[in-house]
């Protein structure tokens, strides 16, 4: 498909076999991702996260349990409406697409498998 110069595509270009995750809708209690493993060929899982809105901060971590007991890594973080954003740390790495109007943006990341580990969201309200 081909886009003029000066042109917006408001249609998201995602991985066909990315995993929709909604978001949390309890605040502060962190919500275990059930992923499916990578699809034939691919050696992460993608998945697409909505942002999070006005008043709101969602976290993306991960459990690691290992002999020497079990480590909170976080992974990245959306708020105020903002794209996903990958935060200092041993997923540092992870590379976010987001597309899509403002009230429909949404992002994909492909999430590595890595043993002995969990993925989680969390979502925390703030209000003045």
């Amino acid at each position: 498909r081909k886009l003029s110069i000066g042109t917006v595509n408001p249609t998201p270009i995602f991985d066909e076999n990315a995993t929709l995750i909604s978001l949390p809708t309890e605040i502060g209690n962190m919500t275990e991702l059930s992923l499916p493993g990578p699809p034939s060929g691919y050696d992460a899982t993608p998945i697409i996260l909505p942002l999070a809105t006005t008043g709101e901060l969602v976290t993306l971590s991960r459990l690691r349990i290992d002999g020497s007991g079990s480590h909170y890594i976080p992974v990245s973080r959306s708020y105020e409406g903002h794209d996903w954003e990958r935060v200092s740390g041993p997923d540092e790495k992870l590379e976010y697409l987001c597309s899509g109007s403002v009230s429909e943006r949404k992002c994909q990341v492909y999430l590595p498998k890595r043993d002995n580990s969990i993925y989680y969201l969390a979502l925390y309200k703030h209000s003045l």
